[in-house]
């Protein structure tokens, strides 16, 4: 599993598994919100949003045999 997917788990697990009060649960969302709004974070979530767009654009060019690039050029106006 990805390291992403282990911060979750650690982080809902200790959600569900804290009895200390609202304190850590304040703690936990608060750098939550902060890590949510970081520059850094903001960059790579965009990168890898880009990233996947173009892996299905060419996932789905290979499925149909269409090699022409997918920039809407020659579909109507309503549909681009």
């Amino acid at each position: 599993m990805s390291k992403m997917t282990w911060l979750m788990i650690g982080g809902v697990g200790f959600l569900l598994g804290s009895r200390a009060g609202r304190g850590p649960y304040e703690r936990f969302t608060s750098t939550i919100d902060d890590l949510a709004s970081s520059p850094v974070v903001r960059d790579a979530a965009l990168q890898a949003r880009r990233a996947v767009e173009n892996a299905t654009r060419d996932v789905a060019q290979r499925v149909t045999g269409d090699r022409r690039p997918r920039d809407g050029a020659d579909l109507p106006a309503g549909l681009a």
